[in-house]
């Protein structure tokens, strides 16, 4: 069902302001760097060995900017990669009404609206969606 960590995500007010330290201090190699207006945010994609750091920006009022306000930078999500969100979901109790939308490196992706020890987490497909297109994926549930 969960394959691995995909990425840690990182809540920040600037990825520029941010990434100096990741890429400069930690030396972790910058892979991946994507506005999504559609869903507000410009992510950042960098490389930690078996797993990525994702820093996130919001570039737009919603849920990210809603949580700096509230909690400030920091630790925002966890996400794991899996082969077919719809299939996990099914599999997991109280999660087969989750949202799956075009996230990041044009894949499919879903927030559990369960947060067990109040941590967010996050699912992503292991590959990008064949049917992305203007943001946007058939047949997924928005």
């Amino acid at each position: 069902m969960i394959e691995r960590i995909d990425h840690v995500a990182i809540a920040v007010h600037a990825i520029d302001a941010s990434l100096p330290y990741y890429r400069d201090e930690l030396r972790l190699v910058l892979v991946h760097d994507e506005v999504l207006p559609e869903i507000g945010v410009r992510l950042a994609y960098l490389d930690a060995g078996n797993t990525m750091v994702q820093l996130v920006e919001p570039i737009a009022d919603g849920p990210v900017a809603t949580f700096l306000a509230e909690h400030g930078e920091g630790l925002h999500h966890i996400c794991f990669a899996v082969e077919a969100i719809p299939t996990v979901l099914q599999s997991l109790a109280g999660e087969t009404q989750a949202r799956i939308f075009m996230g990041g490196r044009k894949r499919r992706c879903a927030f559990l609206l369960h947060r067990p020890n109040g941590l967010l987490t996050e699912l992503t497909e292991t590959r990008p969606s064949t049917e992305f297109a203007a943001g946007r994926a058939e047949g997924v549930r928005q």
